[in-house]
């Protein structure tokens, strides 16, 4: 028991900003074996801003709200998945070489690329949650974070580290090989989609899960792998996929 709840609490502390006490001393973190509750961290902040949604749609205009619940999205990971995402865009739209590429993604500072990615990603995830019907705006606030974790996980689980094992804060997972635990969260995310929404809930999934899939090989083909910055901006991208997909189908 102890050890599934350090797994879950570094999880947590790890893709959130959220507030927990401190082990006890002596008490050190399971980065590898936190992967596996990446999803539930996904479910968790699904449940935050599906919450929140239904307090402030019922206080402010909808525009408001939608941009207040999209900013708080961000903040909840610290703004962590976005870092990701621009370092990501910066790399990946430099058309460099691999290694050229790497040392870009490990430039803080952020370029007109990254800066433009961000930009329009979240004008998209405002856009696409302006366009859901409020009956299924609950819905898709707590599918759409469950989703992009899955996304890590998957990533994680498919593809190799593209940099040395001990370069990069995702070395810490780079031991985790294994496909089954994303796929598990996907068909009980099948099962969410199609009790709630049907066919259509099916055609969101398969849709965001298509456009991750095609990042996956973007990824490939530019780096080989994947490194922490593209497991942040598989989040951010899977989040985007399914609320653009559920402004589409719903």
């Amino acid at each position: 028991m102890k050890t599934h709840l350090q797994g879950l609490r570094t999880a947590i502390t790890f893709l959130t900003i959220i507030p927990l006490p401190k082990w006890q001393q002596g008490i050190s973190e399971d980065f590898l074996g936190s992967v596996k509750y990446f999803p539930l961290v996904g479910m968790l902040t699904g449940f935050i801003i599906m919450v929140t949604g239904m307090i402030s749609t019922s206080i402010f205009p909808q525009t408001v709200s939608i941009v207040l619940l999209v900013f708080l999205l961000s903040l909840i990971s610290g703004f962590f998945h976005l870092d990701g995402l621009a370092d990501t865009a910066d790399g990946f739209l430099s058309s460099k070489p691999k290694q050229a590429i790497l040392e870009i993604m490990k430039d803080s500072r952020i370029g007109v690329m990254g800066a433009c990615t961000i930009i329009f990603l979240l004008l998209f995830k405002i856009s696409a949650l302006f366009s859901v019907s409020g009956d299924d705006l609950s819905f898709v606030l707590f599918c759409g974070p469950y989703f992009g974790r899955i996304a890590i996980v998957a990533m994680m689980g498919s593809m190799v580290y593209a940099r040395k094992k001990n370069d990069g804060l995702a070395g810490l997972f780079s031991n985790f090989r294994s496909s089954a635990l994303s796929l598990v969260h996907i068909i009980i995310l099948g099962c969410v989609c199609f009790a709630a929404m049907g066919v259509a809930g099916l055609l969101c999934l398969f849709f965001s899960s298509f456009t991750i899939g095609a990042f996956f090989y973007l990824s490939y083909r530019k780096i080989g792998g994947y490194t922490g910055d593209t497991l942040g901006a598989a989040c951010e991208l899977g989040e985007a996929a399914f609320f653009i997909s559920c402004a589409t189908f719903l």
